[in-house]
C-alpha cells in the first residue's frame, strides 16, 4: 500500500510527494513505513457484507509542504488541526484510538527533543572558542567553510603560529535497534583505524563542491568507511537508511597547534 498511500495523499492535498534525503524541495522530512496505524470495520450495503481495512502512515511534513485543493470535485477544503479539534471534527469512530496513540507518541517526542536542544545550544553558547568563529550558527548547525589565513593573533604568534587553518569534518553515527537481555538496545557502528587503532564514528573532511552543511561529506565519508550504500529512498526494497536526521546534528570542536599551524576542527 506505498505506492497507494503517496498518490493519494498527493491527490487530495495537493502536496507532491518528495522525500529525496535532503533536497530542498522535500516535502515529507520523514516517514515510518514500518509501523503503520490499522483500522478495520465491517458493514452491510445492500446484499453485500463489506469488511474493510484502512492502514495510515504517519509523516512529518516539511515547511515547503503546501497544501492545495487539486479536486475540487472530490475535496472540499484542506486546513491544519489541533489534535482535540480534529476529534471535534471526527465521525470515525476507528480514527480515535489511532490519534490518541500518535499524538502522544509525538507529544512526547517533540518534548524530549526540545530539552536535547536547549541543552545542546547552552554547551555551546558558554564556549569562547566556538564564538570565536563566524560559521557557527546560535542555533547548531555547521556551515563549511574551510580556508588557511595568516595568522594575526599576537599570542599565537609568540607561539610560533605563522598560519591559521579551518577544518570541517562531516559525519554519520549509525545504530540500529537490537532486543538485548529483554531490553530494546541501540549498537553503533563503530570504525577502528588501522594506523593508530583509535576508534571513531566513519566521517572525513569536506571536499570542495560538496553541500556546505555537510551532508554530501557525510554520506560519501559513511559509504567509504564502513562500505555500506547510502540509500534513504523513501521505501526502497534495497535501502540501508531507515531515517536520518539533519535538522539537528552533533557538534563538537577543538583545537591544536602543528608546526606553525594552529588547527581549529569542527567535527
Amino acid at each position: 500500500g506505498f505506492d497507494t498511500a503517496k498518490r493519494e495523499f498527493e491527490e487530495e492535498t495537493g502536496i507532491p510527494f518528495i522525500i529525496n534525503d535532503y533536497n530542498k524541495n522535500r516535502t515529507i522530512k520523514s516517514i515510518d513505513w514500518e509501523t503503520p496505524y490499522i483500522s478495520n470495520y465491517e458493514y452491510k450495503y445492500k446484499q453485500t457484507w463489506i469488511k474493510k481495512w484502512t492502514v495510515l502512515f504517519a509523516a512529518e511534513l516539511s515547511s515547503t509542504a503546501e497544501p492545495k485543493i487539486v479536486r475540487p470535485r472530490e475535496i472540499g477544503d484542506i486546513k491544519w488541526m489541533t489534535f482535540s479539534r480534529f476529534n471535534d471534527k471526527n465521525k470515525h469512530k476507528e480514527y480515535k484510538d489511532i490519534m490518541d496513540e500518535l499524538n502522544t507518541k509525538l507529544i512526547k517526542q517533540h518534548s524530549t527533543e526540545k530539552d536535547n536542544d536547549n541543552d545542546i545550544e547552552s554547551k555551546y553558547n558558554d564556549d569562547e572558542d566556538i564564538k570565536y568563529d563566524e560559521t557557527y550558527p546560535a542555533k547548531g548547525k555547521i556551515i563549511a567553510k574551510p580556508r588557511k589565513e595568516k595568522a594575526t593573533d599576537l599570542k599565537l604568534i609568540r607561539k610560533g603560529v605563522r598560519i591559521m587553518s579551518y577544518v570541517y569534518s562531516f559525519g554519520i553515527i549509525g545504530y540500529k535497534m537490537e532486543m538485548i537481555d529483554d531490553k530494546s538496545t541501540p549498537l553503533y557502528l563503530i570504525i577502528q583505524h588501522e594506523k593508530n587503532k583509535q576508534f571513531d564514528f566513519p566521517k572525513g573532511r569536506y571536499e570542495a563542491g560538496e553541500n556546505k552543511y555537510g551532508f554530501d561529506t557525510a554520506k560519501r565519508e559513511f559509504e567509504e568507511e564502513t562500505g555500506i550504500p547510502f540509500i534513504i529512498n523513501d521505501y526502497n526494497k534495497n535501502r540501508t537508511i531507515k531515517s536520518i536526521d539533519w535538522e539537528t546534528p552533533y557538534i563538537s570542536n577543538y583545537e591544536y597547534k602543528y608546526k606553525q599551524t594552529w588547527i581549529k576542527k569542527w567535527t
